[in-house]
């Protein structure tokens, strides 16, 4: 009984889930330092220690305005991030627990695990043992799921959203069209795009078999619960800014993506709407797509996701995970940013899932064709230039990381507490030397960890902070100081 256990695919699965958690909050907690890098990041830290704290936002008076960081919104007296509620509420979980950097690590295992789930129903385990194990060693679902962004939850949900489907396919149960409606509502409060795209992939495939097979209630729940996650995100904005809303472009200086504040009525909204998409959507979408996308991905991932197109497994399923990747690639081109994508493109980062389940199709394809030997070598190839990805990239973001944390610890030796500091623009030197993806702004965050550094750009900021803190003292600080730093490293 116990030979035939570790014998089982359940075993080496639960080892690869474990192995991978492992790794990943390693790479989160020490790699990455625990930090949420960049402001995005920062932004959903920021949101996730408010609600630990059961609070919405955080109370200042009118002379702290410049303590609200990029993508915060100071309005009425209060700072809040411009992100939706979903992944902060997660997220906040584990400040609770005072893990916050395993939270994305937990989330990539559970991804893992619902691949595993959906490939299994088309291939046999081992193939979709090798897909797990694919997925995990790939540099681009490593960056993610060790980071504080919310594309990790997106891609979970987006993969259970598939999981779900594929069952409803299977066995169209009320409880799996419930689940399903949930997943989708609550993707809403997460990404609101990527729950568009997930409805749009999922949702729309329930709903067209309800309506065949006269199945009006499981066509009733995945519209109420979709729907239910739009209500509560507009309710959510609302108790921040005053107005129902499904983003922050009424107190934002930013348009929602379909909300043009130019237009007058919802005509003209659409034509604005419309006109803004086609002067971005070719050159931007073709940029990240093919250097910001594909070259993270990998070329054995890529190479075998193609390979999953032509798949005879299925007759619709590997188009719908094909349509998956188009359609957040068409709805994204309202989102006109080419300018971050430390870890890869994240704006189609939640499509992994699907296209894991393409290159699974691709795998069982091989496996039936080539020798057991050949394909064996094949895999060992992939796995092997995948594991150099890793090496030069995780050597790559701990370059970036050490210089973040020797500026904060120079920062803190420099000014002490109960200091408002004021970060000048480094010089051009500086910048020359800085690694990839540094960026001056990142040093101005506040309020996390803590309120005993408050951080502006120049003096009139810290003047008007100080009316509030007068027992605080001014401390200008030089980013340019830290140039040898830089260079040694």
């Amino acid at each position: 009984m116990p030979l035939r256990i570790f014998k089982s695919h359940q075993f080496f699965l639960a080892l690869l889930l474990i192995a991978s958690f492992v790794f990943l909050s390693y790479v989160s907690l020490v790699i990455f330092r625990d930090f949420p890098l960049c402001m995005d990041e920062h932004g959903f830290s920021f949101q996730a220690h408010l609600f630990a704290k059961g609070h919405l936002y955080k109370e200042v008076s009118a002379n702290e305005w410049p303590l609200a960081d990029r993508w915060m919104i100071f309005d009425k007296n209060r700072i809040f991030s411009h992100y939706p509620p979903g992944f902060p509420m997660v997220l906040a979980i584990g400040v609770l627990l005072g893990i916050p950097g395993l939270v994305n690590p937990f989330l990539s295992v559970m991804t893992l695990f619902f691949i595993y789930k959906i490939v299994t129903t088309f291939v046999r385990p081992f193939i979709a043992l090798g897909i797990v194990l694919l997925v995990a060693t790939n540099s681009y679902f490593i960056g993610y799921g060790a980071s504080y962004f919310s594309q990790s939850l997106a891609l979970t949900l987006v993969t259970m959203g598939l999981y779900l489907y594929r069952s409803y396919e299977l066995s169209p149960q009320s409880n799996t069209a419930i689940a399903l409606g949930l997943i989708i509502g609550f993707c809403v409060l997460v990404r609101q795009v990527d729950a568009l795209c997930l409805f749009l992939i999922t949702g729309s495939g329930v709903i067209f078999s309800s309506i065949s097979n006269k199945r009006w209630s499981h066509l009733v729940y995945i519209i109420s619960f979709s729907l239910l996650g739009v209500l509560i995100l507009g309710f959510y904005f609302s108790l921040l800014t005053g107005k129902f809303c499904l983003c922050t472009s009424q107190v934002w200086d930013r348009d929602c993506p379909f909300l043009h504040r130019s237009a007058g009525n919802f005509w003209q909204n659409i034509s604005l709407v419309i006109s803004k998409y086609c002067q971005t959507f070719q050159v931007i979408t073709v940029f990240l797509v093919r250097q910001k996308f594909m070259i993270n991905l990998g070329i054995p991932f890529l190479m075998l996701a193609v390979g999953g197109l032509y798949s005879k497994i299925d007759k619709y399923f590997h188009y719908r995970c094909f349509i998956c990747l188009l359609v957040f690639i068409i709805l994204y081109g309202f989102e006109p940013y080419d300018d971050w994508s430390q870890y890869g493109e994240r704006y189609y980062y939640p499509t992994l899932g699907a296209m894991a389940v393409l290159a699974a199709f691709a795998l069982d394809r091989l496996g039936n064709t080539l020798p057991r030997y050949l394909l064996s070598l094949i895999f060992a190839v992939s796995i092997g230039c995948q594991l150099i990805n890793v090496k030069r990239d995780l050597g790559f973001y701990s370059k970036r990381f050490s210089f973040e944390e020797t500026i904060i610890k120079d920062l803190h030796h420099h000014c002490p507490e109960n200091s408002v500091v004021i970060i000048d623009y480094p010089s051009y030197e500086w910048w020359q030397v800085a690694p990839g993806f540094v960026s001056w702004v990142d040093f101005h965050k506040n309020f996390i960890p803590s309120e005993s550094r408050l951080f502006v750009f120049n003096r009139p900021e810290a003047d008007a902070v100080i009316k509030t803190h007068p027992q605080y003292t001014v401390c200008e600080y030089e980013l340019t100081s830290t140039f040898h730093v830089a260079k040694k490293l």
